[in-house]
C-alpha cells in the first residue's frame, strides 16, 4: 500500500484507520505492526522485517515512513528488493504501508509504487470544492 501527498492530516488519519482495523480485526495484540524510519533503517531492517513471520496471527503489517527522505542509495535498494520480490500488487503474510508526504516523482521507486491498485494520494485539500 503506497499512501502519499501533501495533506499530512487526512494521510495520517489514513493510515491511522488502517493500523485501527489491522489490531482490531488481525492482531488484538499489536504484536504483528511493525514501523520502520527509513531514515534511520537499512535494506535489511526492511527485509528481516517482511520477512518475519507473524507471531499468533494470520498476518503482519509494516509500516515504512518517509523513503524519499532516507538516502537515494537507500532508496534504489528498496526499488530493487521490491520489483525482486514483486511486493506491489502481492497479497502476502505480511502487509507493507509506505507513507510519505514528499515523494519524488521523478524517481522509479515512485513510479513503481503508486503504478500498484494500492496506492492512495492525498493531494492538498481545497475548500472551494465544497461551496456548490
Amino acid at each position: 500500500i503506497f499512501l502519499y501527498g501533501p495533506d499530512g492530516f487526512r494521510l495520517k488519519e489514513k493510515l491511522k484507520g488502517l493500523k485501527t482495523r489491522f489490531i482490531n480485526e488481525v492482531d488484538k495484540s499489536g504484536f504483528n505492526l511493525t514501523e520502520l524510519e527509513a531514515n534511520k533503517m537499512s535494506i535489511n531492517d526492511l527485509s528481516k522485517a517482511i520477512g518475519t513471520q507473524s507471531f499468533l496471527a494470520s498476518k503482519r503489517m509494516l509500516v515504512v515512513r518517509d523513503l524519499f527522505k532516507a538516502r537515494k542509495a537507500l532508496q534504489t535498494e528498496v526499488f530493487e528488493y521490491f520489483k525482486e520480490k514483486d511486493l506491489r500488487d502481492k497479497q502476502d503474510d505480511t502487509v507493507v504501508i509506505v507513507v510519505d508526504e514528499k515523494p519524488d516523482k521523478r524517481s522509479g521507486l515512485y513510479k513503481y509504487l503508486s503504478g500498484g491498485k494500492f496506492s492512495q494520494e492525498f493531494g492538498v485539500f481545497d475548500l472551494r470544492g465544497l461551496v456548490q
